[in-house]
């Protein structure tokens, strides 16, 4: 029995719209196990989030795209639309870093054909890594290719605001992966807010959603507020 058979729910149809392929799984075990959970869960569509830098949670893969978009080309083989593929570019923390080099790896995943991109960029360990904040020029070629494409960018931005909170209300877990930000040492929870909207005034007209819902459902008009402000969020 399916998801939607055992539990009697009702039959709608679904598009998880954020799925993670896991480091370091071969092609074939991700395909089988994208299969079973769309078979399972009654998903319609699924949409593969790629990372390839940042994540500390068996989720970067440098091959990530590469594997993503076949898995993509194999479901959508089978039906046409089923899955859907957004790119990651590779941060090198080191002279790699430019703007130009973040313009030519958005550019090759487009041509590769990804449907939008996901940026891991507003986690406060990873915005910590790069040292920039994330309306720095350096990336403003990239958001304008990718705005002038009208493909969506996907980002996390920040985490729980208790991540901030006293260390000593921290999970055990949260703490072993490194979530508590209250040192000092990492960008706050409202400075990276302001740094998406620092890139939506220069992008207006840039589809973004930003993951978790900007981990702000305890400020709902504060949320309401960010998506009639901005077109295409």
């Amino acid at each position: 029995m399916n998801n939607v058979q055992k539990n009697n729910f009702k039959d709608f149809k679904i598009c998880d719209s954020h799925m993670h392929l896991a480091y370091p799984e071969t092609v074939d075990a991700t395909e089988k196990t994208f299969r079973e959970i769309m078979e399972y869960f009654c998903f319609d569509r699924i949409a593969l989030m790629c990372l390839t830098t940042g994540s500390s949670y068996r989720k970067s893969d440098a091959a990530g795209n590469l594997k993503a978009l076949y898995i993509k080309d194999k479901f959508n083989r089978k039906r046409a639309d089923s899955t859907f593929v957004y790119g990651s570019p590779v941060h090198f923390f080191d002279e790699r870093d430019t703007a130009e080099n973040y313009l030519n790896q958005v550019k090759t995943l487009y041509n590769m054909g990804v449907d939008g991109y996901k940026f891991l960029d507003g986690k406060p360990s990873l915005r910590k890594k790069l040292g920039r904040k994330l309306c720095d020029p350096i990336y403003d070629k990239m958001y304008a290719f990718i705005e002038e494409k009208g493909l969506p960018v996907k980002m996390h931005v920040a985490d729980p605001p208790t991540f901030w909170g006293a260390k000593e209300t921290m999970s055990e877990a949260a703490l072993t992966h490194g979530w508590w930000f209250g040192d000092g040492t990492y960008s706050s929870f409202e400075e990276l807010h302001e740094e998406v909207y620092g890139i939506l005034k220069k992008f207006p007209k840039l589809k973004f959603c930003p993951a978790h819902c900007f981990y702000l459902g305890h400020r709902i008009d504060e949320l309401t507020a960010f998506f009639d402000n901005w077109e295409n969020t």
